[in-house]
């Protein structure tokens, strides 16, 4: 094996960067700075880390004049990360949250507890640090009668997620950590849209273009490796990628420097389930 490309989740990957130390490893989907920070020489980070992503939605409220603050997040690794993220962002402001509740994990429907804790907080704005489960938690609250600003991160802005939540009369707003798919003022997303067409895919989102993200990334550090790229050739030529434009994102890795990307953007939902940047 050469390389390993997008290890979904936090759990999982830091069980992949304890078990392999020499194994390239590209593009890990979770954002959670523990792991970004560790030091790790073979993993090349293509997501942003959460403290860059939750910052960025404060700063969106804050700019706003918001100062009351939750959150919901699931009591595992990923949801624990992210309130580590929430707490300190809030802190540099001098912000103390209204409160915080969790789901059991990230994979539960059990929701309305939390829901009608979240409810009860009389918060401005509701940062939802859900991934599959997001809409189910944005329906509860709404019907528990929480009427705060909906937020959601990058990783609860599935194709799937964001279908169901366009019925929604109020619409939660997402923070991205590469171009909406549809953003064609993007040289990277028009290339994008190309090559989904060429392949035969029609299923543009999110979650695919974080993936092509990471290709791009991988073919390029395959091409700096050479005509017979190992894992240490190809942990050279990743590492050459000082200054890599994909077109609207540029890549930045280097000696001692494993995060590459620090793009975050904020996109809106409209009636079709198209993101507005």
């Amino acid at each position: 094996v050469l390389a390993l490309v997008h290890p979904q989740g936090t759990r999982q990957t830091a069980e992949i960067m304890k078990a392999v130390k020499n194994l390239p490893v590209i593009g890990p989907n979770t954002g959670t700075t523990a792991l970004h920070k560790s030091g790790a020489n073979n993993v090349f980070w293509v997501r942003t880390n959460y403290d860059l992503e939750v910052e960025r939605l404060v700063r969106l409220a804050d700019s706003l004049g918001l100062k009351r603050f939750a959150l919901a997040y699931p009591n595992d690794p990923f949801g624990q990360a992210v309130l580590t993220s929430f707490r300190a962002s809030l802190a540099s402001r001098g912000i103390e949250a209204v409160g915080v509740a969790s789901t059991p994990n990230t994979a539960s429907l059990e929701v309305e507890p939390a829901a009608k804790q979240l409810a009860g907080m009389q918060a401005q704005v509701l940062i939802m640090s859900l991934a599959g489960t997001m809409p189910a938690l944005h329906k509860a609250y709404r019907a528990a009668g929480g009427s705060a600003i909906c937020l959601g991160l990058s990783v609860g802005g599935s194709a799937a997620n964001i279908a169901q939540v366009a019925k929604s009369a109020d619409k939660p707003i997402f923070s991205v950590i590469v171009p909406s798919p549809s953003a064609q003022k993007f040289e990277l997303v028009r290339a994008y849209q190309r090559d989904m067409q060429a392949s035969g895919f029609d299923g543009k989102s999110l979650v695919s273009m974080e993936g092509y993200v990471d290709a791009r990334v991988l073919v390029e550090g395959l091409r700096r490796a050479g005509p017979k790229a190992d894992r240490e050739s190809l942990v050279a030529g990743l590492e050459s990628m000082t200054d890599f434009d994909l077109g609207g994102m540029r890549m930045r890795y280097g000696k001692g420097n494993r995060e590459g990307n620090n793009y975050t953007d904020i996109v809106s939902v409209d009636e079709e389930g198209r993101l507005k940047s």
